[in-house]
């Protein structure tokens, strides 16, 4: 299981990680990104007795191999702009569930809408989770071509060409 972001209290990692605990599974969480938020987290996973669970890699300038190996990916924040986490992790071919934070429900479209819950909310977002490990919704061939360098240039092309 994966999250990546700045460690600021918008991305909302405490909810993710209370929600981890309350889900109860085996899966390890990766969380990458480096911030204010990150001796809070570190202790919150201390206290939760989780530190052989949940781990706190830091910033790496190229998550995507960690989006490649993921079982799921999980956006748990308050609020967010243009959510291109998302996107990337799509990209990869990621199941993921994200938190009601803006823009999500106009990328997370038809069957990958499931993977949606309340911001704010560890008990939907657990219970989501304890679903996703045993029935992840992937993206479609179709809209991780849509995400594609090619198929993004192509379109740029046609719009600048009318």
């Amino acid at each position: 299981m994966l999250a990546v972001g700045r460690l600021s209290r918008q991305k909302r990692f405490d909810i993710l990680i209370d929600a981890y605990h309350l889900a109860d599974i085996n899966l390890p969480l990766i969380i990458l990104g480096e911030g204010n938020q990150r001796k809070a987290l570190e202790k919150k996973i201390d206290q939760l007795n989780l530190n052989k669970k949940i781990f706190l890699k830091g910033f790496d300038e190229n998550p995507f191999k960690w989006m490649n190996r993921c079982e799921f990916f999980v956006l748990s924040s308050d609020l967010e702009g243009f959510v291109l986490v998302i996107n990337e992790a799509l990209a990869c071919g990621a199941p993921i569930i994200a938190t009601d934070c803006g823009p999500v429900t106009e990328i997370l479209t038809g069957e990958l809408q499931q993977g949606i819950v309340p911001k704010q909310d560890p008990i939907a977002l657990a219970n989501k989770i304890k679903q996703f490990i045993d029935n992840p919704i992937y993206p479609s061939e179709d809209v991780i071509d849509k995400l594609s360098f090619s198929y993004i240039t192509e379109s740029q092309i046609k719009l600048a060409l009318q």
